[in-house]
């Protein structure tokens, strides 16, 4: 649940001030004026998992959780939660 954690602390305080999220840092912020927004990186201190925000004027708001994982073998069994 980081990500949703994340998420909503971003959506509820919407601003790009980094101290707001003493638990994760801030790697990096980079706008796309040609898309109209800035995607902003931060890292997880204790799991290191990666958080991409997409800050723009959209009044639609949108999540996605993306869990990378790993198969038990190289037998070509599922291995997707």
């Amino acid at each position: 649940m980081l990500v949703s954690s994340l998420t909503r602390q971003i959506l509820r305080n919407f601003s790009t001030s980094h101290s707001m999220l003493p638990e994760y840092d801030h790697i990096n912020s980079s706008e796309s004026i040609s898309r109209s927004l800035t995607l902003h990186q931060y890292r997880h201190h204790q799991t290191g998992a990666r958080i991409y925000h997409f800050e723009n004027s959209d009044p639609d708001r949108t999540q996605a959780s993306i869990i990378k994982t790993y198969p038990k073998n190289n037998k070509g069994a599922p291995h997707i939660l």
